[in-house]
């Protein structure tokens, strides 16, 4: 049905605990499908990350599993309790944007109860050992680009440039390969 992702994460998540709640749905970010590499990730009410997926099939995520507090464990908190809210963020990577708050708009969805997935309930909020639907959209400005360029700009290459992406801001990492790079300027 839904397959877990080998793909490395804007955000991670390595605790566990045998009280999870599961969550699948569509993602949708400025109007468009979610691409691969694309990510959602669960905060508690704290701020402390509790869940995330990397999109390996465009359009949808999941099946995220929200972590939930271990019983076991009285010095720690690992995760979600029962009824804590939960909040939403999206990265998507083509953009190196991370997308919060008024950002994020949830809908319950009934696309997945064939497999046992229910519409959530919102707002959402920690349900151990729950199966929910949870459409996703993220709508914020696409701009990123807030430096000043550098030489490299509008030049020609026989080799992706490696200086003088900017005279102000830092520059990302160049990425693609051939004919063409992008590179994604940040104040």
């Amino acid at each position: 049905m839904f397959s877990t992702t080998a793909f490395a994460g804007h955000w991670t998540t390595s605790t566990t605990s045998p009280t999870i709640m599961h969550i699948v749905g569509k993602l949708t970010i400025n109007g468009s499908a979610a691409q691969i590499g694309d990510e959602v990730a669960i905060f508690g009410a704290t701020g402390n990350l509790v869940g995330s997926y990397v999109v390996d099939t465009a359009a949808q995520y999941g099946d995220l599993v929200v972590v939930g507090d271990n019983t076991s464990t009285t010095t720690l908190s690992e995760g979600a309790l029962t009824g804590e809210a939960l909040s939403v963020k999206v990265w998507q990577a083509s953009t190196a944007k991370e997308y919060s708050g008024s950002e994020i708009s949830l809908a319950a969805t009934s696309d997945y109860v064939q497999f046992s997935y229910n519409p959530v309930s919102l707002p959402l909020v920690f349900a151990a050992n729950a199966f929910t639907g949870l459409n996703i959209t993220a709508t914020g400005s696409t701009t990123s680009l807030s430096g000043s360029c550098g030489t490299s700009n509008g030049g020609t290459f026989t080799v992706a440039p490696t200086t003088n992406f900017c005279t102000s801001g830092t520059a990302s990492a160049v990425t693609g390969s051939g004919l063409w790079w992008r590179q994604i300027y940040h104040m």
